[in-house]
């Protein structure tokens, strides 16, 4: 992933997960989201929308 807006690249990123499964989720601060990026190599994706409402992400910094 590089640094931008669309899907796949990330703005701030500041906390990285890696499954057991190998998938990748990252918090992308910058762009209030968190993406996926699955193992097999497939296309990264927005796990959320941004916002402030319940469900939604406004600079995530941590995953659990």
């Amino acid at each position: 992933m590089s640094a931008g807006t669309v899907v796949g690249t990330v703005n701030r990123p500041e906390a990285v997960v890696v499954t057991l499964s190998r998938n990748v989720f990252i918090a992308d601060t910058g762009n209030n989201r968190i993406q996926s990026k699955p193992n097999n190599g497939g296309t990264a994706v927005v796990v959320g929308n941004p916002g402030t409402s319940v469900g939604q992400f406004n600079q995530p910094s941590c995953i659990m």
